[in-house]
């Protein structure tokens, strides 16, 4: 993967052996990025995930570089220091604040940022428009794009968190790459586990899938290609009970359902595919949605229910990656476009 700095920011276009000189340009864009996400997110905001996808790397990439959130921000502060140092002296010499109210200001927008979300609570139908509800205020609009996105089912064991872009991931097509002959553990029984295992067992020196059953939910086609892959051991009728390591992934316990018993399997990275949930809970009723909560829609964001638009990893679709997303936020933006002049 080597960047290109273009006008939206620094920008991913593909995978390769990196030099010092773009190592130091990835670092510096982090340091940079992480600034401008404190002043428009706020530092409890800026999380690594959205650091990671403005930059275009993935946490397990991120973490070469710096071993936490916080010495990332300590160093950007350094780095940036003359100018917040600047920024904050024309907050404190704008006679609209005073100095005072400027320092709060300063330290308010550090915090919180200068955007702040707005949660929505309802969308509905009114006199021929759509109205969303917030907290402090509704609006009307002709037409809404639902572009809320979707999140990884989590284990929920101890580790998982702890050691997320340390060894855990949830994308083996993103992070697969970092364990080239190394050992991982794929957690999951469908179609996305199964063809994580396979991609993984062309890279991995060894690949343990672990499922909680003692057959397979996957496609039969996926499973026919994975049993012939011969450095994949399944372990059956398990479920992971821990994550462990220190400063990285080093192994995950589980736990068979069917003897009681425990096993400790030494892992370098474990990738969890046990599904993933979208962010549709409001707009029941509102739109139609598949058995598995995501909006009906194809690739022009249409759904059921005129003026709505869905796109990203919200709807209907067999890839979920920021390429397809912006994809869709395109087409949707020009059928909504259609929707206006045609209505």
């Amino acid at each position: 993967m080597f960047f290109i700095l273009s006008e939206g920011g620094w920008k991913a276009v593909g995978r390769k052996a990196y030099s010092e000189q773009e190592r130091e340009q990835v670092r510096t864009a982090l340091l940079t990025t992480m600034i401008q996400c404190i002043v428009d997110r706020g530092l409890i905001h800026s999380s690594i995930d959205v650091l990671c996808r403005k930059v275009g790397i993935s946490k397990t990439f991120f973490y070469t570089f710096f071993p936490s959130k916080e010495e990332l921000v300590l160093e950007a502060l350094r780095y940036q220091q003359p100018r917040l140092l600047q920024y904050a002296r024309q907050l404190m010499d704008d006679p609209a604040l005073g100095w005072r109210e400027g320092v709060r200001t300063f330290l308010e927008i550090c915090v919180y940022g200068k955007k702040k979300g707005i949660a929505v609570l309802s969308i509905e139908e009114e006199n021929g428009l759509k109205v969303i509800r917030t907290k402090k205020n509704r609006y009307m609009a002709k037409a809404v794009i639902l572009a809320c996105g979707a999140a990884h089912r989590q284990l929920g064991i101890p580790g998982e968190e702890e050691l997320s872009g340390m060894g855990v991931s949830y994308c083996a097509t993103c992070d697969g790459a970092f364990f080239q002959d190394g050992t991982v553990a794929v957690v999951g029984g469908g179609n996305v586990a199964v063809e994580d295992a396979i991609l993984l067992s062309r890279t991995c020196k060894k690949v343990y899938l672990v499922h909680r059953r003692d057959e397979l939910r996957a496609d039969k086609v996926l499973q026919d290609k994975l049993f012939k892959c011969a450095n994949v051991e399944m372990v059956w009728d398990s479920v992971p009970t821990v994550i462990e390591g220190t400063d990285k992934v080093e192994d995950i316990k589980v736990h068979n359902v069917k003897t009681d018993e425990g096993k400790t399997i030494a892992v370098d990275g474990v990738f969890i595919a046990v599904g993933i949930l979208p962010n549709t809970e409001k707009f029941k009723g509102l739109v139609d949605l598949d058995e598995s909560g995501y909006i009906i829609a194809g690739e022009d964001g249409v759904t059921s229910t005129p003026g709505i638009f869905a796109a990203g990893d919200i709807r209907t679709k067999n890839l979920r990656q920021v390429v397809t997303a912006v994809a869709d936020g395109a087409n949707a933006v020009a059928s909504v476009q259609r929707y206006l002049i045609e209505k």
